[in-house]
């Protein structure tokens, strides 16, 4: 399973260590597993050879680099669904109507479009996408930090599928919970419409960049 070498953890090695024969601690070194004993301190040991396995003639060792490779790419998932939740705030504020009280929906043979939304619908989506922003944020910060324990090479590739399915459990409660009808309509409706704003430096991709490095050297 996945271990967490916590101070506490360490005291307690440090007192095998003093208290085990000079044959038993050979034995867990050089992975004997004739060993009657100190089993968990074997299996331990095996675990971090494994992950400081050296890699590209000795330069480089498996487990940081990995773990910095899905800290990365986790990262940059993140980054993807924050950067879609501002553009989307963005449209919904250029698209809506403040002295009106109803939705502007063209309803074209296939396909629909949203003109215009009133102030009040404005708030409640913002509120939505707030809600998705703190949660992306959430799990940005303790998924990076779930993952940087890991001291398993096999439970790091395992905990990184499992965090990105946790990115897709609102599309599947969508798929499961909403009737299809509603389910058709959404699918038929077109997608916001952006106005380009004025040109400025790109801070979107700046500061996506920052938050991806930041990680990275954290």
């Amino acid at each position: 399973g996945n271990r967490r070498f916590d101070t506490k953890k360490l005291v307690e090695y440090e007192t095998w260590r003093s208290q085990a024969s000079e044959t038993e601690k050979q034995g867990v070194c050089t992975a004997n597993y004739s060993l009657s004993t100190s089993y968990l301190q074997l299996t331990t040991m095996e675990g971090v050879d494994n992950y400081f396995e050296p890699m590209f003639y000795g330069y480089l060792m498996c487990g940081p680099v990995l773990s910095r490779v899905v800290v990365t790419l986790w990262s940059a998932l993140i980054v993807i669904l924050l950067r879609e939740l501002v553009d989307m705030s963005v449209a919904l504020v250029q698209m809506t109507r403040w002295t009106t009280s109803s939705t502007e929906i063209h309803q074209g043979l296939k396909s629909c479009t949203i003109h215009g939304i009133p102030p009040s619908r404005l708030v409640w989506m913002l509120f939505i996408v707030f809600l998705q922003f703190i949660i992306a944020v959430t799990l940005l910060i303790f998924g990076s930090l779930w993952l940087v324990r890991t001291s398993e090479l096999s439970e790091l590739l395992l905990n990184s599928l499992a965090l990105s399915f946790v990115t897709d459990t609102d599309e599947m409660l969508f798929a499961a919970l909403v009737p299809s009808i509603v389910k058709g309509m959404t699918a038929r409706t077109e997608p916001f419409a952006m106005r380009h704003l004025p040109r400025f430096p790109p801070l979107r991709s700046i500061i996506s960049a920052c938050t991806v490095l930041t990680l990275l050297v954290v």
